[in-house]
């Protein structure tokens, strides 16, 4: 640790040297920002610039002035978002105002004044809300949900949401159903990054994210999916940063109840913010929670099935907590300093069906019996193994009986079965301040904590009325005693069968896993808006990341080697160690510069990843494990990569505007997918550990890198409706995969995949000849996807008392990948080599053709009503098929040998109508109807054998004599209906 450190100190003292210099040269933000600007130019009547405006920006939650160069130019940076009111005023002009200027974070709004002889106040700026998708001054493909849209999307009373909600209305996101995991233009669900208040949400070790993903106290989300730049360039294919609310003067409260039918789901939301009547201080707090019961995926909610023989995630309680904190102190007009904290908790618990009634039999876990020894023989360098499938052996049970495999049953309470319990807790303290009337800088130092604990004990149901032989769930018949199975009493083997254990499937779960990461960062951006044609930005980071990544199987026992021939008994066995610090550094610059109406926005960023894993023994890699000598390989690698951007837009006109990007993205790979731990090499049940060997040959783990391109067209029609729409192409190369390599075709046998050169090469067709592939899987950055696609947003928003709003998104989505899986996150299983070298791709079951949404508020008065409408299709199946045997029955290359099929279309209805009640509007009451037309077929059928498709199938399925390709309603909820009630203060 201590040489990483001197290594950082060494590299952050250069950087910050770096940054000094540029910001002397030239004064240079974007982390995804928390801020956003104003800037325009002031005018006279005849069109010659005025200088010594005042400029005034006024909202509830902050003011701030400046003045106009010998340009006309002003620019007021630094702005929290909000609505603010412009004033113009100098001396021998009428004073003039501009109300409705919305400001977001992270961009511009560009508000250009004629001072006019006569007082002149502006009703409102058309067009300037959220909604917006007009943006000449901005070069990033980026849209901003937030306001009424927002509200349509979830519930006026901020009810507890996941960010899938309203994820899923914006153009370039899809997702495999609805709501569910998006995706951003292609890739999968790990391939883009998650902020929060510009802090990132992503934890290293697996890429996903840290959060709740709740709404709790949003202001709005922007959803970048293209011309990504600055930091906002290492976030793979796109992503999302959210912004919360800020107390205000006068202030408001807010609290709301919600309920749903026919499960009983309990909702409580409350808000409250608030600012000094000088709004040096404000602040605001917000908190959501939920005790909810999962719908059982049929939508029948008795489906025995779940427990079997499985994953066992059906439904059950499920219990969210999320605190929200954003504090701001102004001790003038120049600085701002922010405090944001958050917390989330949550408890996921998966007992349905385990409840018991007097008398009956409790599930059963598994613990070692005491005096359990090591069951393997023969040492580690040849022939050695275990005489037992868990690795132990002997030990005496509670009842007194002795242990044939080192482990006995143990009885969980009634109703208990396996549970998740996540922490998460973000803390930010950031210094915004505004050098000059152009320039600001902002430093944030913050910290992300997030633990997921997999508490799975449950062995199994000992239900003796479906695991008994003839019964629907007899596992091993009658080779195994009878059920019930009493807790104290060893796990027994099966007759005639020493290499298996008597508890259903090997056991239902037996694991234990504790997930956790502390993500420490500090960052400086700074901004430079010179004049109008020329703003530059830069900005470094530096974050330290203490990743533990531990699971265990509590069913078996890992052998650690210590010199003898049976080695070190360690309880519980090792599944997966990866353990160790990573982390990361950024830099990046970049320029937005206006050539009358043409902007231009070039960056280019720069960023690392360090990974601290640490010297390993190689317990992997004995003899006949490694194709050459790596019995102990060294700790510590460091990626990097240099991301090249150039954004820009055209203005033809004030309504007409084209957006144009083109440049390389980075994503890196995460740190459990590039090492683990060789130690649980020896765990009982082969198969049920992993280790990973960054040093094995061929391996590599660079970053994956996206190139992108996109083409937009901007239109507003006026009467606040705008669109955008245009084609868009990403091509993301050195994609993760683990694959065993493809050596040739040799006579076989006696050949060998550790030696082939002692092998005969041979032509396909020749007798004895086959694909001879590598003997270890291989990680690897040889995988590609190939995205051509085209998104439409088309937006129209009444302000109004009276009116419909609606936002209408569409996605064309033509995603080619060489993995036919690419569900997990990073590692991803490719076609075989000698496939992929033709240049073949093929479709993927994660990412459907077509998808789109239509969302509308009619309002009348104080009456909504929200229709949402999802749609998609053409989700594909039945890819990547491949087999090795011809018409013949000869083994040959393997081929795809079966046609990729595509879904029906499918689709979703949502309706949500509230009042808004008393003199003040402050009261509402309200109802939503989640899948509205109760649709209950998924999006791509599955294969069943008859009795439905695992691990949904058997005699409790509901599904008979239906063998083949079937849609089976696995993964959809029913009809819901949720009652709210809220009141604002």
């Amino acid at each position: 640790m201590t040489h990483l450190l001197r290594r950082w100190q060494i590299k952050a003292a250069t950087i910050m040297g770096v940054l000094v210099l540029a910001l002397l040269m030239a004064p240079q933000v974007a982390f995804a920002g928390t801020t956003g600007n104003i800037t325009g130019v002031v005018k006279d009547a005849a069109g010659k610039p005025l200088a010594d405006v005042k400029v005034a920006a006024a909202a509830p939650s902050q003011s701030l002035t400046g003045t106009t160069d010998a340009h006309g130019y002003y620019s007021l940076v630094n702005l929290i978002p909000d609505t603010y009111t412009l004033s113009f005023q100098k001396s021998g002009y009428q004073a003039t105002s501009v109300p409705g200027v919305t400001v977001l974070q992270d961009q511009t709004v560009t508000v250009n004044q004629q001072m006019q002889t006569e007082l002149k106040t502006i009703a409102n700026v058309t067009a300037s809300g959220t909604s917006n998708l007009v943006k000449p001054d901005q070069g990033s493909d980026v849209y901003t949900i937030g306001g009424a849209q927002l509200t349509a999307a979830t519930n006026p009373t901020g009810s507890l949401e996941t960010i899938y909600q309203w994820l899923a209305v914006t153009p370039g996101v899809t997702a495999n159903g609805f709501p569910a995991q998006p995706r951003i233009r292609g890739g999968q669900v790990t391939d883009l990054g998650y902020e929060f208040e510009g802090i990132p949400i992503q934890d290293r070790m697996v890429g996903f994210f840290t959060t709740n993903l709740s709404n709790t106290g949003l202001s709005n989300v922007e959803v970048y999916t293209g011309g990504l730049a600055g930091a906002g360039a290492v976030n793979g294919t796109g992503y999302f940063n959210s912004v919360l609310k800020t107390g205000t003067y006068p202030g408001f409260s807010s609290l709301s109840l919600q309920a749903s039918t026919p499960e009983a789901n309990q909702y409580l939301t409350f808000e409250h913010g608030w600012a000094s009547a000088d709004r040096r201080f404000s602040a605001y707090v917000g908190f959501t929670g939920v005790n909810s019961q999962n719908q059982y995926d049929y939508g029948e909610h008795t489906y025995p099935g779940v427990i079997w023989p499985c994953f066992c995630d059906g439904p059950g309680p499920v219990k969210e907590r999320n605190w929200v904190g954003n504090f701001h102190y102004h001790p003038n007009e120049k600085n701002d300093i922010q405090f944001v904290l958050t917390n989330d908790l949550g408890d996921f618990d998966f007992n349905y069906l385990l409840t018991r009634g007097p008398g009956e039999s409790l599930p059963l876990a598994i613990q070692p019996c005491p005096g359990v020894v090591s069951s393997w023989s023969g040492g580690f360098t040849g022939n050695g193994g275990g005489s037992t499938p868990t690795y132990g052996m002997g030990g005496t049970a509670a009842n007194g009986q002795p242990c044939p495999l080192g482990i006995q049953w143990s009885a969980l309470g009634n109703g208990q079965g396996n549970i998740w319990h996540h922490y998460g807790g973000l803390g930010k303290i950031q210094w915004n301040h505004n050098i000059n009337e152009h320039s600001f800088f902002n430093l944030r130092l913050d910290e992300n904590f997030n633990q997921y604990i997999f508490d799975q004990p449950m062995a199994d149901p000992n239900i003796p009325s479906l695991e008994n032989p003839g019964a629907p769930y007899s596992f091993l018949g009658s080779l195994c005693p009878n059920y019930p199975y009493t807790p104290g009493t060893p796990v027994a083997a099966p007759t005639g069968d020493p290499f298996d254990m008597c508890a259903q499937g090997d056991g239902i779960q037996v694991f234990y896993g504790d997930r956790r990461s502390n993500i420490w960062e500090g960052a400086v951006d700074y901004t430079n808006a010179i004049s109008d044609r020329v703003t530059f930005k830069a900005g470094v980071s530096h974050e330290y990341d203490r990743n533990l990544f531990h699971y265990v199987n509590t069913h078996v026992f890992s052998i650690i080697p210590n010199g003898t021939d049976s080695g070190q008994l360690v309880y519980p066995g090792l599944f997966e160690d990866a353990s160790f610090p990573t982390t990361q550094e950024i830099a990046y610059a970049n320029a937005e510069l206006h050539f009358g109406k043409l902007m231009v926005n070039p960056g280019l960023t720069w960023a690392q990843r360090h990974y601290g894993f640490p010297a390993d023994q190689g317990y992997a890699t004995g003899t006949g494990a490694c194709p050459v000598t790596c019995n102990v390989y060294g700790g510590g690698y460091t990626a990097s990569a240099w991301d090249p951007t150039f954004n820009g837009s055209y203005a033809f006109s004030a309504n007409d505007v084209v957006k144009f990007s083109y440049g390389n993205t980075t994503s890196f790979i995460g740190s459990a997918y590039v090492y683990t731990s060789s130690m649980a090499t020896y765990t009982g049940y082969d198969g049920l550990s992993t280790t990973r060997n960054p040093f094995i040959p061929g391996t590599t783990f660079q970053p994956q890198l996206n190139h992108s391109a996109e083409l937009l067209w901007e239109h507003n029609f006026g009467n606040n409706t705008t669109m955008r729409v245009g084609p868009y192409y990403n091509n993301t190369t050195n994609y993760y995969s683990q694959f065993k390599p493809f050596l040739g075709y040799f006579i076989t046998p006696p050949c060998s995949n550790l030696d082939i050169g002692a092998c005969t090469p041979c032509s396909v067709g020749t007798v004895g000849c086959v694909p001879v592939f590598a003997h270890n899987n291989v990680l690897t950055n040889n995988n590609e996807h190939h995205t051509t696609g085209a998104e439409f947003g088309l937006n129209h928003v009444v302000n109004g008392p009276r009116g419909t709003s609606y936002w209408i998104s569409a996605t064309y989505d033509n995603f080619w990948t060489s993995a036919f899986d690419i569900s997990g996150a990073f590692i991803n299983t490719p076609l075989p080599e000698n496939i992929t070298r033709t240049g073949m791709r093929i479709r993927s079951v994660s990412n459907p053709l077509w998808s789109g949404t239509v969302l509308v508020d009619y309002h009348a008065d104080r009456f909504h009503l929200d229709p949402l409408l999802y749609y998609q299709g053409d989700t594909f199946f039945n890819t990547g098929v491949t087999c090795n045997k011809d018409s013949a029955g000869n083994t040959v290359a393997p081929f795809i040998c079966q046609n990729e099929q595509i879904a029906h279309g499918w689709w979703r209805a949502n309706l949500m109508a509230y009042e808004e009640l008393g003199t003040k509007h402050n009261y509402v009451l309200g109802l939503k109807v989640d899948n509205l037309f109760d649709q209950v077929t998924d999006t791509a059928p599955c294969i069943s054998d008859g009795t439905g498709c695992f691990p949904f199938n058997g005699p409790f399925s509901g599904i008979t004599n239906q063998p083949g390709l079937i849609y089976q309603n696995y993964s959809q909820s029913p009809r819901t209906f949720y009652f709210f009630a809220g009141v604002k203060m």
